[in-house]
């Protein structure tokens, strides 16, 4: 499903990847992270970040709230590098409803070993 978006009542979501440092994630360029908190899921340890997104420099928009739901593997490609997978989400409706989905489709989801 990665790079695909399905709507949801509340949110649109997607899966991501990336491989990285150890322990780090990174959120989009122009975003402003809110808050993060680490969560115990059916698949491992779990971080939700929730952040504000906006545009470009030079493109004024309206920021966007998006959460990640992101679970850390030690990476297959990078020594001592970290594989973040993550749901993306980006909220379309009210903003706790999305938060509360994004925790109810978390306790289904299947992440790679």
């Amino acid at each position: 499903m990665e790079d695909k978006q399905i709507a949801l009542e509340n949110m649109e979501i997607s899966l991501g990847h990336q491989t990285n440092p150890q322990n780090y994630i990174s959120i989009p360029n122009h975003s402003e992270e809110l808050w993060r908190r680490t969560l115990q899921l059916p698949a491992g340890e779990g971080i939700l970040i929730k952040f504000l997104h906006g545009g470009p420099a030079v493109l004024s928009v309206p920021d966007i709230t998006q959460y990640w739901l992101c679970i850390q593997r030690p990476s297959k490609d990078l020594k001592d590098g970290t594989d973040t997978y993550y749901i993306e989400a980006q909220v379309t409706g009210d903003e706790d409803a999305a938060e509360q989905e994004l925790l109810k489709l978390a306790q289904t989801w299947e992440v790679p070993k």
